[in-house]
């Protein structure tokens, strides 16, 4: 859901269709948060004097920006992947991924997204920047509304998708 690293953050759990970005917090752990939560808290830091600044930052002030965290199972489109993810998981710049945990051991970063071809990757090793979608955080109910199409790899217009992909219209589900 979040990482243990974000434990000293304040946190809210997702909403379906949010759009949400790649965040690295002040904790310097990696996370979503609302876009418009991250631009409002950077027009204050800029408006800050540069003690001010440097205070807070040595004090540990309580970041500005809300942790949005995803439970397991959970659908997202990653938008505005990188070409080194791209190719190194057979990613298009938008893909459709499920939130995953890699393990249930404590005092370790497990949040992740596996893309449909298997392969995961951690949360950690997105790119801040990257924009996510939350499609829907019932993993199994999404599952369920593809259906077969996903078992076998045909998107809805019934063209092939490299890995067993899905592409989904825009809007669904």
């Amino acid at each position: 859901m979040c990482d243990y690293s974000l434990c000293g953050v304040p946190n809210r759990l997702a909403v379906e269709h949010e759009e949400l970005v790649i965040h690295r917090f002040r904790t310097l752990t990696i996370g979503l948060a609302s876009h418009r939560e991250i631009q409002q808290a950077e027009a204050s830091w800029r408006r800050r004097d540069w003690w001010s600044r440097v205070r807070d930052v040595l004090t540990m002030t309580p970041c500005e920006v809300t942790a949005v965290c995803v439970p397991p199972g959970a659908w997202l489109i990653l938008k505005d992947v990188p070409k080194d993810i791209r190719l190194k998981f057979g990613a298009q710049s938008s893909v459709t991924v499920q939130f995953i945990q890699t393990s249930v051991a404590e005092n370790m970063h497990r949040d992740a997204v596996q893309f449909c071809n298997g392969r995961s990757i951690s949360l950690q090793s997105l790119r801040p920047g990257m924009r996510a979608e939350i499609l829907s955080l019932q993993g199994l109910n999404l599952a369920v509304r593809i259906g077969e199409d996903a078992i076998h790899g045909i998107n809805k217009a019934g063209r092939q998708c490299a890995g067993g992909c899905v592409t989904l219209p825009h809007g669904f589900p």
